[in-house]
């Protein structure tokens, strides 16, 4: 299980600079909003318009990914994001990384590893999640 969020920019060796420290920062707010699954947290921190994509190619809306979590259908025991690289491009930023998550999945516990884009929108000076795509790294059983 991971315990605690763990981000880390991966471009090269320098430190991140502020605007992608700030995406950093909104990054680990949502995964502890996702462990926490607090419905007020989730809300704040992703785009009313959300586009949620699973690695089952499932699709949900912004109130069915925040639902679903509030509820204990599915949610998060830990999640531990690794090689994040945030490339901004104005009010977006563009994420990938490397993703492993422990989850429960009605009611059973659950692994995923996964790659992970995200898109964000800086709306207001807040970072919000707009669009996350994700795959998995290895191969059904």
């Amino acid at each position: 299980m991971y315990p605690q969020p763990s981000h880390r920019l991966t471009r090269g060796d320098r430190a991140p600079n502020a605007g992608e420290a700030a995406v950093l920062q909104a990054m680990e707010a949502l995964s502890l909003a996702c462990l926490s699954a607090s419905r007020t947290d989730l809300a704040a921190l992703t785009a009313a318009d959300l586009t949620y994509s699973h690695s089952d190619g499932h699709i949900q809306t912004q109130e069915e990914f925040i639902a679903s979590l509030e509820s204990g259908r599915s949610g998060f025991r830990g999640i531990k994001l690794r090689e994040v690289c945030v490339q901004l491009a104005g009010q977006i930023a563009l994420v990938q990384q490397h993703a492993l998550y422990a989850t429960w999945n009605g009611g059973e516990p659950g692994s995923a590893d996964l790659q992970v884009s995200q898109v964000w929108q800086q709306d207001g000076g807040v970072w919000r999640l707009l669009l996350r795509l994700a795959h998995r790294t290895q191969p059904l059983d």
